[in-house]
Formats: C-alpha cells, sequence, structure tokens
C-alpha cells in the first residue's frame, strides 16, 4: 500500500515524467525524492508537506549507484518497519536498505542545501519536515 502511496505521489510532482530516485528511513518515514536534474524535495510519508532541493545538489547517476550497491532486493532482505525503502530510477520494485547512517547523510545534504520558503505555507511545511525528520538546523 505504501509502495502506491509513493508512486501516486511521485506520479503528481511537477517532476513526473522525469526518472526520479527515492529513499526513505524508516520506510514510510522521513523521504527524500532525487530528480534527473539533481534537486528533488523532502517529504514526510504520504503527508502533502515538502521542502524542496534545488537543482544540482546530487548527482542522481551517483546517489542511485551507491544506493543499489548498499540495498537488496526485497526477497532478500525484506522492508521491516526499522529499515528503509529505495525506489532506483527505471526500477519498478522497491529495494529495502539498512544503512541509516548513508540515508541520514543523503537527508542531511538534502536539508542543508533546500530552498528558502518564498510563502508563509512554505515556510508551515519546512517547519513541519523539518520535525517530522528530526533535522536540528533552523534557518
Amino acid at each position: 500500500m505504501k509502495s502506491i502511496l509513493a508512486a501516486m505521489l511521485l506520479a503528481l510532482s511537477p517532476h513526473a515524467n522525469a526518472d526520479a530516485l527515492s529513499v526513505d528511513l524508516p520506510h514510510g518515514g522521513c523521504r527524500l525524492t532525487i530528480f534527473d536534474d539533481g534537486g528533488g524535495s523532502i517529504g514526510y510519508g504520504a503527508m502533502p508537506r515538502s521542502a524542496v532541493v534545488p537543482p544540482g545538489t546530487f548527482d542522481i547517476r551517483d546517489v542511485a549507484s551507491s544506493l543499489a550497491a548498499h540495498s537488496h532486493a526485497q526477497d532478500q532482505v525484506p522492508i521491516r518497519p526499522q529499515s528503509g525503502s529505495v525506489s532506483l530510477p527505471g526500477a519498478s520494485e522497491l529495494r529495502s536498505i539498512q544503512d541509516a547512517p548513508r540515508v541520514r547523510a543523503l537527508l542531511e545534504q538534502a536539508w542543508e542545501a533546500r530552498v528558502v520558503p518564498a510563502t508563509a505555507r512554505e515556510q508551515e511545511d519546512e517547519r513541519w519536515v523539518g520535525d517530522a525528520c528530526a533535522f536540528t538546523d533552523p534557518r
């Protein structure tokens, strides 16, 4: 069910036709989506709130390669509540990841690079995501 929600959220994004990478930890929790331009978003679960990550923050090929090497097909290592999930560009199946420091480092990099919110709603979304994902870097 969570896989369906993740797919729906990606389909509704302005980058819907682009290959995207998504990683969350724990599964259904704090989520980073990276688009082919190196930008993306940080969100939490299925909540319709996010912080914007500017283009050029990531090299999607490098991140995809790293996450592919440190994640597992679900038939090898199933996704559990304490693990995360990875959706690689062009792949239809979620992979599991237990490497919390690697995922957290990506999330922190995205959070530090985030776009300054322009509206009150964007400011509220940023505060909400920051609290939900336990980021400690206030603006």
